[in-house]
């Protein structure tokens, strides 16, 4: 089996994964990290991006992984992106779903987490029109579970992280995804991602925006087992 890390995005949790599980080819051994402050952890949210990918490497360390594959979203691209950077031969294959080498946050949707007062018409430009009523309140949930200390005019220092210098010494195969209605990081953006790592793979998927692993499961689903598992059948029905 291989063992293969998923990594949410900002505000998300583990669970964003759940409806993927069902469609995952029993050959990935999945492992799900959460970042500091979200879901069922109980520490704060990190002040910057280093912070996170160091606690990345404990979370890598502490269930003995040495080589994996990652399949991240949103935000948790650039942890995956500087790790592959840092640890070239710990991973064998990256899935990056939604992202872009710099990632810059609304300020009005910093000011609602750390508010707590959600704009929910807001929020929903984030989805396509076909996810259901109770994905869309997980991901509200886990917008309302986040912990954190104080207030800031960024989140996890994000506007300030940009890996776009970097990018060409990523070695190993990457797949990128992009849902075609995403607002919240452009199809453009991530295009323009994919062509600066010398082994990338794009793939669009229809009827999905930020979420594709929400949106559009089964065809998520199947283009991420494709990729990652050699011994995959290419005719999966979706």
């Amino acid at each position: 089996m291989s063992s293969t890390i998923f990594i949410h995005g900002a505000g998300g949790s583990a669970a964003h994964w759940t409806p993927l599980l069902s469609y995952l080819s029993p050959n990935l051994l999945p492992f799900f990290y959460e970042l500091p402050g979200h879901g069922d952890r109980e520490d704060n949210i990190s002040q910057d991006i280093p912070s996170a990918i160091t606690d990345f490497g404990c979370f890598v360390q502490q269930n003995k992984l040495t080589q994996f594959n990652l399949v991240a979203h949103s935000l948790g691209g650039l942890i995956a992106l500087q790790f592959s950077l840092d640890f070239p031969c710990c991973v064998k294959k990256m899935v990056l779903i939604s992202t872009s080498e710099k990632i810059i946050i609304h300020p009005d949707f910093i000011k609602q987490i750390y508010s707590r007062q959600l704009n929910l018409e807001f929020l929903t430009a984030g989805f396509a029109g076909k996810i259901s009523e109770h994905l869309k309140q997980q991901v509200i949930d886990d917008l309302l579970r986040l912990n954190f200390c104080g207030e800031s005019e960024d989140f996890m220092g994000v506007t300030q992280y940009n890996l776009s210098m970097g990018l060409n010494k990523i070695s190993m195969p990457t797949l990128i995804l992009i849902g075609e209605s995403d607002r919240i990081i452009s199809p453009r953006r991530s295009r323009e991602l994919g062509k600066k790592i010398p082994s990338s793979t794009i793939k669009i998927i229809s009827n999905a925006a930020h979420y594709p692993h929400l949106e559009n499961i089964k065809v998520t689903a199947s283009y991420i087992n494709e990729f990652l598992d050699d011994f995959y059948g290419t005719n999966l029905c979706v």
